[in-house]
C-alpha cells in the first residue's frame, strides 16, 4: 500500500437537483462517497450546514489529495438543490447531482476540463478523528522515544497530519512507524532511525521518503525536512503528551 503525499489538486464542486418543494434542511450534514474515475474511485467528503444570517457554509475533504476541511465558497441551497465551489482550482471542475427521495444520497456527474465522471455521496454520521489538530507547542522531553505529530503541506490547500511513534529498546536502538491520519491511518514502517546528538534521521522506504531534523532546546519539537521523490518540504513534529 502506498502513501500518496503529493498529488495534483482537484475540484470545484456543484451539487444541484432535485424535487421541488423539498426542505433545504435535507442538504445539511456530512456526505461521504466518491467520484468514479478510470480505474479508481476518488474519495470525497463534504460537510454542509446553515450559518444564521450568513446562509450556508461547507467544507470538503479529499483524502488522497491531502485536502482536509477546505472551506467552500459560494454555497447556495434552494429547496432540495445545493451548489458550492472550490475557488482557484483550474479546469472549472464541478459536481451536478440530484438528491434521492429519501435524502440519503447525492449522485450525478462530475465535470472538469470538459470531461465527465459519475459521482455518488451518501449521508452518514461524521467520523471521529483519531487525534486532534497538530498542537502549536510540543511537550518538553529528552530523546525521541514517544509520539510526535506534524503536518505536511504539499500544496496551499493540502494538509496531511502525520504521527511518528518511536520506541527504544534496552540498548537504545530505535524503531518506529509513521501514521498518515488523513489517509485512512496508513502505517509506514521506518528504517535507519538514528539520533546523533540532537539530529534525527529516518527513512520510509516503502514510499521513497526520508526525514532529517533537529531537536530544539527543550526537546519539544523536531524541525526539519521531508524528502520524497526528489522533492523537499519543511516538516516539524511536536512531541505529544504521554497518555
Amino acid at each position: 500500500m502506498k502513501l500518496y503525499l503529493t498529488l495534483a489538486l482537484l475540484i470545484a464542486l456543484t451539487i444541484c437537483g432535485c424535487k421541488p418543494g423539498g426542505s433545504a434542511q435535507r442538504q445539511a450534514g456530512y456526505w461521504d462517497g466518491g467520484i468514479t474515475l478510470p480505474g479508481m474511485e476518488l474519495k470525497v467528503q463534504v460537510d454542509l450546514s446553515q450559518s444564521g444570517t450568513n446562509g450556508w457554509i461547507g467544507k470538503i475533504n479529499i483524502p488522497a489529495q491531502g485536502v482536509r476541511k477546505l472551506k467552500l465558497a459560494q454555497v447556495k441551497v434552494e429547496g432540495d438543490s445545493a451548489s458550492f465551489v472550490m475557488e482557484g482550482i483550474p479546469g472549472n471542475p464541478m459536481f451536478a447531482g440530484k438528491l434521492s427521495g429519501d435524502a440519503k444520497f447525492l449522485s450525478g456527474d462530475f465535470t472538469q476540463n470538459g470531461q465527465k465522471f459519475p459521482f455518488k455521496l451518501e449521508k452518514k454520521a461524521p467520523p471521529v478523528e483519531p487525534l486532534a489538530e497538530t498542537p502549536e507547542k510540543g511537550v518538553a522531553g529528552k530523546g525521541v522515544a514517544g509520539k510526535w505529530q506534524g503536518s505536511l503541506k504539499p500544496a496551499p490547500v493540502s494538509e496531511l497530519r502525520l504521527v511518528v511513534e518511536v520506541v527504544a529498546d534496552a540498548a537504545g536502538k530505535l524503531d518506529g512507524v509513521m501514521i498518515s491520519l488523513d489517509q485512512g491511518n496508513i502505517k509506514v514502517a521506518l528504517t535507519n532511525l538514528v539520533l546523533e546528538g540532537t539530529s534525527l534521521h529516518f527513512d520510509a522506504p516503502s514510499i521513497n521518503g526520508s526525514f532529517q531534523g533537529d531537536l530544539n532546546a527543550d526537546g519539544s519539537e523536531l524541525e526539519g525536512e521531508w524528502r520524497q521523490m526528489g522533492r523537499g518540504m519543511p516538516l516539524s513534529f511536536k512531541r505529544l503528551a504521554k497518555k
